[in-house]
């Protein structure tokens, strides 16, 4: 099952996006960036699960609570860019 990142560039921003998600009701969990989907070293990142990641992208959008990028990453390791 395929888990999506979206990927923040301050620790503050991420938890903030998890915690406004978390009270629209979607699981959000923030995390470091997987290594395939950093540049550069570490970096952060708030997961979500398939079914929610169009829902909280625009949970985000509409807060204003901006993402650098949104990845799927699947079991084993790959990664694509979903949308920027």
């Amino acid at each position: 099952m395929y888990e999506y990142y979206f990927t923040f560039r301050s620790m503050t921003q991420a938890q903030r996006a998890a915690g406004l998600l978390q009270q629209g009701g979607i699981r959000a969990t923030p995390r470091r960036t997987p290594r395939a989907v950093s540049r550069g070293g570490c970096g952060n990142a708030v997961a979500v699960g398939a079914a929610d990641v169009y829902r909280a992208a625009g949970m985000l959008r509409g807060a204003l609570v901006l993402f650098d990028k949104c990845y799927r990453v699947s079991p084993q390791g790959g990664a694509e860019e979903v949308f920027p």
